[in-house]
């Protein structure tokens, strides 16, 4: 990790910068989040959650219908998870999502990264660390913009 301070790296317990081997991390990741959903669903039904998947639509403010059943609930929450966000500038298309650089079979020699939020951050590190040469582009004021600012 030519670019962090070595002295930064000791202080955390680091005695040599850390390696990382992009091909073995990437077979380690898909093996590791593939069977997430189903066992999470096997989960959450083992413990009483009704689980539903497909498309639902509101028939008022306290009825859902999925597939063939109505939900009723005083309250919804909606909650998808996170996906990456659309760019807001020209030629963006031209930009692979945080979801596509997971989907990496190798990594480039240079990457850069748009934005300076949490996965960006921890992104950068990862491939600092697999030997990447990392440019980082964000918009704000400083990196890391929601985080209290202890500078």
């Amino acid at each position: 990790m030519r670019h962090l301070k070595r002295g930064r790296l000791q202080s955390a317990g680091f005695y040599s910068a850390p390696r990382l081997d992009w091909q073995k991390m990437h077979q380690s990741l898909q093996a590791f989040v593939e069977p997430i959903p189903s066992g999470t669903k096997e989960s959450l039904e083992r413990q009483g959650v009704r689980c539903f998947t497909g498309p639902c639509e509101f028939v008022s403010p306290m009825e859902l219908v999925c597939g063939e059943e109505v939900i009723s609930a005083e309250a919804f929450i909606i909650a998808t998870g996170a996906r990456p966000r659309p760019l807001p500038i020209k030629g963006a298309k031209y930009a692979a999502s945080s979801d596509d650089f997971l989907e990496l079979s190798s990594l480039p020699e240079r990457i850069v990264f748009i934005g300076g939020g949490y996965i960006s951050m921890e992104f950068t590190y990862v491939a600092l660390a697999a030997g990447a040469l990392v440019t980082l582009l964000d918009s704000g004021e400083r990196i890391l913009e929601r985080f209290d600012d202890f500078g």
